[in-house]
């Protein structure tokens, strides 16, 4: 029950250092026993008689004293602590080790179960589960901002993108050439005249020349939210299960020789590439390294000795 050790870093900077005694009823040198003005081992009929007693005795409407209300808060807080059993038994844990650096662990599961008692859970998981989502949309969003940015940037990418816009313009303006020498005998034609030089094509998308694959490569939409994206989970364990399985059975029980897309597969699994990276890979690339066989024991070894090799040459 009591909280676990990352969350309680997190509540240690909000945690009063002061005696341990004074974590559950804030009074220092004093307990939740002696707020009460009862044993330790009283109980819980002899608590809320004490409780009521003295709540009647400052209640701020019967009693205008100074010091009445701050005491009379202290009194409610002490009842609240030992008349809940899993709270008297942190407190009384905290009274008996008060050096221990237990105590703050168990302060730390008394505030999470008084969170607990003045906020409704479902509604706190509704609102953090809510901003999560917004969360995880903008971070997706922003990544894919970021990605087009970076493949823009390549001046490799620039030069396609640039020469394939020269090319479409090239053929719209011989287009528009090739209108005007047909509606020649057209007055309104003549009327309006085009300065066909003056046509440009619209800039070339990063996506026409970049294949850009992954989540990153895409901008979200709202079927990819995080609700969604949980659901989806079961999908892809389904699928995860049915694609081992049907490897099984098709290629290691029944001995069915490997296709085109098995090649891959098995190429950037042995390879330890990632199946976003892999196609991003140019196709030349991907079928001079499919063509090496590397699923094959001897071929990865002269494979991998081939690689050191060059790393020595090049040293």
């Amino acid at each position: 029950r009591d909280l676990p050790p990352r969350m309680l870093l997190l509540l240690l900077p909000f945690l009063h250092l002061h005696q341990a005694s004074a974590m559950f009823c804030d009074i220092p040198s004093s307990n939740c026993y002696k707020v009460l003005n009862v044993s330790v081992d009283a109980d819980a009929k002899q608590i809320k008689k004490a409780y009521r007693s003295l709540s009647l005795k400052y209640h701020p409407d019967k009693n205008s004293t100074e010091g009445a209300v701050e005491m009379f808060r202290r009194v409610s807080e002490a009842y609240e602590v030992l008349s809940d059993p899993e709270d008297r038994k942190d407190h009384d844990y905290v009274m008996e080790n008060p050096d221990d650096a237990y105590v703050y662990m168990k302060y730390g599961s008394h505030m999470f179960r008084e969170f607990g008692k003045r906020h409704n859970v479902w509604h706190v998981i509704g609102i953090t589960f809510t901003l999560a989502t917004i969360a995880h949309y903008f971070y997706w969003r922003n990544q894919y901002h970021t990605y087009r940015k970076y493949a823009q940037r390549d001046p490799k990418v620039q030069g396609i993108m640039r020469r394939l816009r020269e090319e479409r313009t090239r053929e719209l303006q011989e287009k528009a050439r090739a209108d005007l020498k047909n509606n020649k005998s057209d007055a309104k034609k003549r009327k309006n005249k085009i300065d066909v030089s003056k046509i440009q094509a619209p800039p070339v998308d990063v996506y026409e020349v970049v294949n850009m694959v992954g989540w990153q490569g895409r901008e979200p939409t709202f079927w990819d939210i995080l609700p969604f994206q949980i659901l989806w989970i079961g999908v892809y364990i389904l699928k995860s299960i049915w694609f081992q399985l049907r490897w099984l059975y098709k290629f290691r029980i029944n001995g069915d020789p490997y296709g085109p897309e098995e090649h891959e597969y098995l190429t950037y699994t042995i390879l330890r590439i990632s199946y976003s990276r892999w196609q991003q890979m140019e196709p030349e690339k991907k079928e001079e390294l499919v063509s090496k066989q590397l699923w094959i024991k001897r071929n990865m070894k002269e494979f991998r000795r081939g690689i050191i090799n060059s790393r020595r040459r090049r040293k």
